[in-house]
Formats: C-alpha cells, structure tokens, sequence
C-alpha cells in the first residue's frame, strides 16, 4: 500500500522530501518516500491519471454497474469517489510524494502502552532502551526542523501531533518495535511571535 500525499506547492514537496533525508542521516525511522513530478519524462503522473479517470468514467456511464451497487456497498462506492478525489488532485497539483504506508498506533496512545506491556520483562526492557532511543533522535530532528507539530514539549511552546509518531510492529523478531516519524518538513518561515519567543 503507498500513500500518494500531495502538498500545497512544490517547494511544500520538495521540503517534505529533504526532511526526510534528514531524519534519514540522524537514524529516525521514516516511510520510504520518493517525489513524483507531473513534467517528469515516465508520464507515471498521467498513467495514474488516466486511471483515476478511468475507474470514474466507468462508475457514472455504466448503468448497469451503478444499479448492482448496493446501498450498504461502501466499499464500491469509496473507490469511486477515491479515483475522483485523486483525479481531482492530480489535475490540480504539480508535485507529490509516493510514500510507503506504515502500519501502527500512534507512539502516545493507550494501543501502543498496552503493546509494550505486554512483552516479557527482559523484551520490555530492552525495547524500552531502544524506543528511548529512538524518541531522542526524533527530538534532535524536531528541534533541527523546528516541528512543533510531532512531540508535545511544553517548555518548548509545542502543542504536538500525537499522530505523527507511530509504534510498529514491523519486525519479524518478536518484541522489536520501530518508532517512525511521519509528516515532517523543514519549517521556512516561522511565525514572528514564534521567532521572538525562541529567541
């Protein structure tokens, strides 16, 4: 499963993407991401176009499709509205990020306490090292980004996104869990109230 994520304009994109690297040199753990560009030479943005336009045009001529839906049929009917809403977007923007999608619970959440709970004590201790660890380094990015959007710090002045850092399970080795930072990009202007009080 990939997630296609589009930005407000290329340098949002290309931002996002050099965060990345970044968290990437300092050993956070992040989706594998690439940049996809509408004006690249391997027409993947019009292919996947075209086949947003496809599965769209099929669902409205298509009567017969149309009638066999069934009320209670979401799933049917999300992917139609899927393939309009990415045609849409595909059609609006210049730029987008193909990023592998990461199963887990949001690193701050009850699903991820219970999680490392229940692993025998030498396990928990030593996932435990290690999520210190790794919660570290995601500080160090944060505070190297200026993202105030990932890890509440109230000494700091951030409010926090607990749904940008994720416990997975992604290991075949049982007890080891990775913390990875989602959505994260190099701030490029911050707020003049912001700016002062870091100052």
């Amino acid at each position: 499963v990939a997630v296609i994520k589009f930005c407000a304009d290329r340098l949002a994109c290309v931002s996002e993407h050099f965060a990345g690297e970044l968290a990437g040199a300092l050993g956070v753990a992040t989706p594998t991401c690439r940049l996809t560009r509408r004006d690249e030479p391997s027409n993947e943005w019009f292919a996947a176009l075209n086949a947003a336009r496809g599965v769209f045009a099929r669902s409205m001529s298509s009567s017969e499709v149309v009638q066999n839906i069934a009320v209670d049929d979401d799933d049917v009917f999300e992917t139609f509205r899927s393939a309009e809403s990415l045609a849409a977007c595909l059609e609006k923007h210049e730029c987008a990020l193909v990023q592998r999608f990461v199963v887990g619970a949001p690193f701050f959440s009850p699903r991820s306490a219970r999680l490392l709970s229940l692993q025998n004590p030498p396990l928990a201790r030593s996932a435990r090292g290690n999520l210190a660890g790794a919660l570290g380094r995601v500080f160090v990015l944060d505070c190297l980004l200026a993202n105030a959007d990932r890890m509440p710090c109230a000494e700091l002045g951030w409010r926090g996104n607990r749904g940008n850092l994720l416990l997975s399970n992604t290991k075949e080795k049982e007890g080891c869990f990775v913390l990875c930072a989602i959505d994260q990009s190099v701030a490029r202007r911050v707020p003049r109230r912001r700016a002062a009080e870091d100052a």
